[in-house]
């Protein structure tokens, strides 16, 4: 029959009624697509048994009915089909198109039509009709949709310029900080070498093929570097070169740059003179300070005074290492009292603080030595700077993998797995491996007071995640907070409940919550525990409760009513 559809019409000698012999009879009935064989009235002779599993009929209910009346009911799904029939007999050519067609309960069902004409001998006039479910592919392209908007927000909105590269070293995306940063327009930037936009200088472009190299052998690069734009101008930049994991056969180089082109003259004023280097220091956002080899500071800008929060009779003559724990403090000693030498005279460390609000602060100081004639380090010139929005940045490219590739995992499990119990069970485990959250259970509703079946699951003691099922549990007041609210709720305390067991293994943990919900259908909730230094953005909660409510819509597919729990047996 498949040869048939490829082929224009042609006449077949059909023997009794339409499909006549085994042959045609047993390859109709046992094909994986939904078909029906209509007259020239559209009037449904032959259903097979796919169309009516798909759409929810026995064979004896359509015989004989108006093929569109069967699965396009509504006015508007009726249009559309009596426009098919009309155009599919106008041209006496086959029709193929996306579109909605209702099962018999009323819900619709994304499917790809294929109506094609055709004539037997007798000159009877007949047309069959394929449905292809296509439920699966549409929701793989919704997802593929919102991960996309959600990478290419955080993508435009950053004020690091980043560009993307193919394995080939050409751009694919480069961002609006890249492009001001370069002096480019877009249009003169994707499809070109990378090695051609971000410098012109044949030894510039020896060396960033040379960490290219290096990148593709598997190293991160994180270093400073000297580009040029457009209009040949020296940028000094940091410079950070990640893998963008797309798919398990696609890796693309994600480049970071950071104009530190202030910081760089800030140095290069320093060594000029005295008089111009407390003209320029004082007028920069980087911190800058003197110390001598014990550590007390002889000089410090206006910008290092405003980060401590002192005035300068307060910093001068006091030791730098004074605000460091003790193991950090002899840390910092070692690297720059020890490593500092002439051959060496740079040393760059990085140290982090904790600030009153409860974020932490990472600054990172470019530490010079200064020797006498005798190579004998006398002094430190130290230039520091707030690289927390860089590091927050690489949080979130890291972050994002992340949640891009349990997002992944979740759709793939919704489409592969038909059996609800499975399904929520491997959902909890895959966000507990993947995502890592420390617990993760999903309750599903059977009524309003009551909890029909519970899944749990949580890294304990290990790598290998352990998961559990519970049946039949009353409501507690956390559980109907979150099902009276159609947001995410994040609780600061977990409370310890008898039907999560493994959840109180977290008593120091606080929990990220929201039900499940698809169409005004609630089937349950679902909470994840998080650690308590755990910052959730905002992002992450929307994904949290897309993921959600994905969870919901798969329940729903499945056959799952709202409060109608899960059937199967507990463990």
């Amino acid at each position: 029959m498949a040869r048939l559809f490829s082929k224009k019409h042609e006449k077949k000698d059909f023997t009794g009624p339409v499909l006549g012999g085994s042959f045609f009879e047993n390859l109709f009935d046992h094909s994986p697509e939904a078909i029906i064989i209509c007259d020239r009235e559209e009037r449904i002779i032959r259903a097979n048994r796919t169309f009516c599993e798909l759409f929810g009929y026995s064979e004896e209910e359509v015989i004989g009915k108006n093929g569109n009346d069967v699965v396009a009911p509504t006015p508007d799904l009726m249009r559309e089909a009596v426009a098919v029939d009309e155009l599919m007999w106008g041209s006496k050519e086959k029709v193929c198109l996306e579109t909605i067609r209702l099962r018999r309960d009323g819900t619709a069902i994304p499917v790809e039509l294929l109506q094609v004409p055709f004539e037997l001998e007798d000159g009877t006039l007949y047309d069959y009709t394929i449905y292809r479910d296509i439920t699966e592919r549409k929701n793989a392209e919704y997802a593929f949709r919102r991960e996309k908007v959600f990478f290419e927000k955080l993508f435009e909105a950053t004020p690091l310029a980043i560009m993307i590269c193919d394995p080939k070293g050409r751009i694919t995306r480069a961002n609006p900080a890249f492009l001001k940063l370069f002096g480019y327009p877009e249009g003169e930037v994707i499809g070109r070498a990378c090695y051609d936009i971000v410098t012109q200088d044949a030894r510039l472009i020896a060396e960033a093929r040379e960490i290219d190299k290096r990148f593709w052998s598997g190293e991160n690069i994180h270093m400073q570097v000297k580009r040029q734009n457009k209009d040949g101008k020296i940028l000094h930049l940091e410079l950070v070169q990640v893998p963008l994991i797309l798919d398990q056969d696609t890796m693309m180089c994600y480049v970071i740059y950071r104009d530190i082109s202030q910081q760089i003259k800030a140095e290069e004023a320093l060594k000029e003179s005295e008089r111009r280097y407390h003209a320029v220091v004082q007028d920069q956002d980087e911190f800058i300070v003197r110390l001598n080899t014990d550590g007390v500071l002889t000089f410090v800008n206006d910008a290092y005074c405003r980060y401590k929060g002192m005035s300068k009779e307060e910093l001068l003559g006091s030791s730098i290492f004074d605000d460091y724990d003790p193991e950090t403090a002899e840390r910092l000693k070692r690297e720059i009292l020890t490593f500092l030498t002439p051959e060496t005279p740079v040393k760059t460390s990085e140290v982090y603080n904790d600030l009153p609000s409860g974020k932490r602060q990472f600054v990172q100081w470019r530490n010079r030595g200064i020797f006498d004639q005798n190579g004998k380090l006398i002094e430190i010139q130290s230039v520091g700077r707030d690289v927390t929005d860089l590091k927050e940045a690489q949080e979130q490219l890291k972050r994002l993998n992340v949640v891009l590739k349990s997002v992944r995992d979740i759709h793939r499990l919704i489409n592969s797995e038909k059996d609800p119990t499975r399904l929520v069970q491997s959902i909890c485990v895959s966000l507990v491996v993947n995502q890592g959250y420390p617990n993760v259970w999903i309750a599903i509703l059977e009524f309003k007071n009551y909890l029909a079946t519970i899944f749990e699951a949580a890294m304990i003691d290990g790598d290998t995640p352990i998961s559990e099922r519970m049946c039949r549990k009353e409501l507690n007041r956390a559980c109907r907070k979150v099902l009276e609210n159609p947001g995410v709720i994040i609780e600061k305390e977990v409370v310890p409940c008898s039907y999560i067991p493994l959840l109180n293994e977290y008593p120091d943990k606080y929990s990220m919550s929201t039900r499940l919900e698809y169409q005004g259908h609630v089937f349950g909730l679902i909470t994840v525990a998080l650690p308590k230094e755990y910052m959730v953005t905002e992002e992450e909660k929307i994904i949290f409760q897309e993921t959600a409510q994905d969870i919901a819509m798969a329940l729903y597919n499945l056959g799952i009513h709202s409060q109608g729990g899960v059937k199967g047996k507990c463990d």
